[in-house]
């Protein structure tokens, strides 16, 4: 009984970590994006209209990378993270305080 209960606590924190996947948001507002930019915990590489870095495929977790890519550098256009997308709802959701917007 003890060695379950002991495994079960042991393995509890490594079920409830997410999966770091690929993630590309694309950010067509004109202005030039940031080399690098701090998406949740981790950093995001931006160029030509993209920005691309790790990320947690969860829905409510690309809704905040989301959230903190459109705070940070503007409006974002499309965000994927593993199998995620955001549909347009999300995204309009996402850009609502984007930075930029009047």
């Amino acid at each position: 009984m003890r060695l379950a209960a002991s495994l079960i606590l042991l393995a509890s924190p490594v079920a409830a970590m997410a999966a770091s996947a690929p993630g590309t948001a694309t950010i067509n507002h004109g202005t030039p994006l940031p080399e690098r930019v701090i998406v949740g915990n981790n950093f995001w590489s931006c160029a030509e209209g993209a920005c691309r870095g790790p990320g947690d495929d969860r829905r409510v977790a690309v809704e905040r990378a989301c959230r903190d890519l459109a705070k940070r550098i503007g409006a974002v256009d499309a965000i994927t993270v593993g199998s995620t997308v955001l549909d347009q709802t999300q995204l309009a959701a996402c850009n609502k305080d984007a930075r930029g917007k009047s």
